[in-house]
């Protein structure tokens, strides 16, 4: 299947490169819309009232797009994934066996020269380099920007289609569009493969972090094409069910927040993605959904059937608190003291005031209230038990000195502990900070403190 998707790719790129030279010598070349392309998808398969297919057959762009997003899901996503140590179910071909020999290979050598066997440690390190050009042309591969750039503009295609499916409208048209969508969703949308939207986000993940100067290419509209679709999945639950989706639509939406330092030290990433986030700023669709959107899914995450949805909760709340910081924050602007008792008219601040303002808590429906509950429940949580983390660590770092007296197995073992300790704490903490950071700055305004000491 992998191979399928690169030959896919590659003819692609072939034909791009016909293109090319038949306009260096003065031909025209017709350049398909992709409004009019995912159009004439949707069309295909529309159906009449019977169930049956509207349309005599699939045309070529239907066939042709439907094989592309089978093979790239199987080939190329699980090959991007791999390389940047993503968990990937379904990645045992060559390039995740490439990069286990490499392991076995690498610790193969550090025993051997440990042991002083000089000609294996050479023989190791001969084969580790032959591995290790292996994974070099892969990556090569993977990431040549004109590969990258087909899949882009593949995926800009998606979103087209997808938005077509899903609304009955262009992407152009969308923010004109009452949301939530309807229930329940059409027929043709319901039906397509739930990894149409995963992959999207996957890819657009994955480019931020290996080629984020690809973004920075990609068109204007183009972007404003994919937040419309992923805003308007955001607010209508009904259509997107499944949580992990819905909170890598956050994901994406988060990626186009520039990072910090921070941030980027955790991705051991040395590259700084641009700053995309003023899409975010002046799409109509955000302003009027993006804020009561991100909440919604900050109360869905809460309980998503896994055993592990306690932990799971953390890393798309914390997207969301990053999102609303940069989009909502205004005391950055006018000094933290000095937006005390001020009002909010316009804009983000005023949608997440307006939102906090419907939380109604005698009422088991109100989505706001819901919100405020979490929200201090967590505070209280993540604190109290970073304040038993800090007891741990400070009865821990009290034993310190005995610890010479301990066997080594014991000594080691007593070193994790306090480091993991202080790990979570460390992170706990972080957590503690970010919401009382979006308290801070949501009841610097007087309309903010009511729904917080509502009875």
């Amino acid at each position: 299947a992998r191979i399928q998707a690169f030959e896919a790719l590659r003819l692609a790129r072939d034909a791009q490169a016909e293109v090319a030279r038949a306009e260096e010598n003065g031909m025209e070349v017709e350049q398909v819309d992709k409004e009019e392309l995912a159009l004439a998808i949707q069309m295909s398969l529309e159906t009449d009232d019977d169930g049956e297919s509207a349309a005599k057959g699939f045309n070529f762009a239907t066939e042709a797009f439907f094989m592309t997003a089978r093979a790239l899901h199987h080939g190329v996503i699980p090959t991007l994934k791999v390389s940047v140590n993503r968990n990937v179910q379904h990645g045992a071909g060559t390039y995740t066996m490439i990069r286990q020999e490499l392991s076995r290979v690498y610790q193969a050598s550090q025993a051997a020269q440990a042991r002083g066997e000089g000609e294996e440690f050479e023989r190791a390190m001969a084969h580790f380099g032959q591995l290790m050009a292996c994974k070099h042309l892969f990556d090569a591969g993977v990431l040549e920007t004109g590969f990258l750039s087909l899949s882009m503009s593949f995926y800009g295609l998606m979103a087209r289609f997808l938005t077509r499916m899903a609304t009955g409208h262009g992407a152009d048209e969308v923010a004109s569009v009452a949301l939530p969508l309807p229930v329940p969703p059409p027929m043709e949308f319901a039906a397509l493969p739930e990894h149409f939207a995963e992959d999207l986000c996957e890819f657009l993940l994955l480019v931020q972090e290996l080629k984020p100067e690809l973004m920075e290419q990609t068109s204007d509209a183009e972007i404003q094409c994919v937040l419309s679709l992923m805003v308007a999945l955001l607010a209508s639950p009904g259509y997107v069910r499944n949580p992990y989706l819905r909170c890598k639509f956050v994901a994406v939406l988060h990626s186009l927040v520039p990072k910090d330092e921070e941030d980027l030290q955790r991705q051991r990433s040395r590259t700084f993605a641009p700053d995309l986030s003023g899409h975010l700023l002046t799409s109509t669709i955000c302003q009027k959904h993006l804020v009561r959107s991100l909440l919604q899914v900050y109360v869905d995450i809460e309980n998503t059937g896994s055993h592990n949805q306690f932990h799971e909760k953390f890393q798309p709340r914390e997207h969301i608190y990053a999102l609303l910081a940069h989009l909502c924050d205004t005391t950055a602007l006018t000094g933290a003291g000095g937006a005390a008792g001020a009002s909010v008219t316009e804009g983000f601040p005023a949608s997440l005031i307006a939102f906090l303002g419907t939380a109604n808590y005698s009422g088991s429906d109100s989505t706001a209230a819901k919100f405020i509950s979490l929200l201090l429940n967590d505070t209280i949580f993540v604190f109290e038990d970073a304040m038993l983390k800090l007891k741990k660590i400070k009865e821990l770092e009290a034993e310190e000195d005995s610890w010479e007296a301990l066997p080594e197995e014991e000594r080691e073992a007593k070193r994790k502990e306090i480091e993991q300790e202080r790990g979570i704490c460390r992170y706990h903490l972080k957590q503690v900070d970010k919401t009382l950071h979006f308290l801070g700055y949501v009841t610097a305004h007087t309309a903010g403190i009511g729904p917080f000491v509502a009875p």
